[in-house]
């Protein structure tokens, strides 16, 4: 029996993995163009940001909506290729800080409605042991001064 399902697992198509789908593979290689152009380094395409970022964009086509989901994401909806979205991201200042963040890791997402439209999304992350602060790190209380009168 256990011949048997070894023979009937080797059959099945290997399933690919959310990294090297060509639409995320397409977003990745558009948004690193533009990191170039700035002189800034690379982000690694992470998987898990790419699943964050992926169910992200299905939730957001099944209900036809557009909303932010919190945290390090970016979104949007209409474009229909990932250069247009990239352009659109870039042309917006709060977006924009995110492309060209200095994050680590990147992921994307995009996914076709019932209608046809599409909607796009992009989680990033930081290296914890690199970028976060001590942990006995305090900001400095904010002094005011008055004015002599």
């Amino acid at each position: 029996m256990t011949e048997f399902i070894l023979v009937l697992l080797s059959l099945l198509p290997p399933t690919e993995s959310i990294i090297d789908q060509p639409v995320i593979v397409k977003m990745h290689k558009t948004a690193m163009e533009h990191r170039k152009i700035y002189s800034l380094k690379p982000q690694i395409l992470d998987a898990e940001c790419c699943n964050i970022a992926q169910k992200w964009a299905e939730h957001m086509a099944d209900n036809h909506s557009m909303y932010h989901g919190g945290g390090e994401q970016i979104i949007a909806v209409g474009y229909t290729t990932p250069e247009g979205v990239f352009r659109g991201w870039l042309a917006s200042l709060g977006h924009r800080h995110w492309v060209l963040s200095s994050a680590d890791k990147c992921g994307w997402g995009a996914a076709q409605s019932s209608t046809g439209r599409w909607y796009w999304a992009g989680a990033f992350r930081y290296n914890k042991l690199e970028n976060e602060p001590p942990t006995n790190y305090a900001p400095r209380r904010r002094r005011f001064f008055r004015r002599r009168r």
